[in-house]
């Protein structure tokens, strides 16, 4: 049985790719939502100040990241939102994110709008 990935959780998922030629790509992602068929969640990257000031307005920097159980300072990347399917994605739980960057992240939806 597959396990359901909890939402409000950080976690690396693998996905394998379809073509058999680009293989299994592993990436962490922030889980905002879990229905037990498919969950929600946004890319977490360490690629940040190399992107226009337009695209780095949609990331949210993680400031507690070792707490959260990342090895270097990552955003979450708003523009980077995925619906993937329990049963064809693995996760490995990573952390949370600490209760300021929860904070943080809930002032920043508020702020920019975005639905979830």
């Amino acid at each position: 049985m597959t396990r359901v990935p909890e939402a409000n959780t950080l976690s690396i998922v693998s996905i394998v790719s379809n073509d058999r030629i680009t293989g299994e790509k592993k990436r962490p992602v922030y889980i905002i939502r879990t229905n037990g068929i498919t969950f929600q969640c946004f890319a977490i990257t360490t690629k940040f100040h190399n992107k226009s000031k337009a695209i780095q307005s949609g990331y949210l920097e993680i400031l507690d990241w070792e707490f959260a159980g990342l090895h270097q300072p990552s955003w979450i990347n708003f523009y980077g939102r995925y619906s993937l399917p329990v049963e064809k994605v693995s996760t490995t739980y990573i952390g949370e994110l600490s209760d300021n960057d929860t904070m943080r992240f809930e002032e920043f939806i508020r702020k920019n709008k975005i639905k979830l």
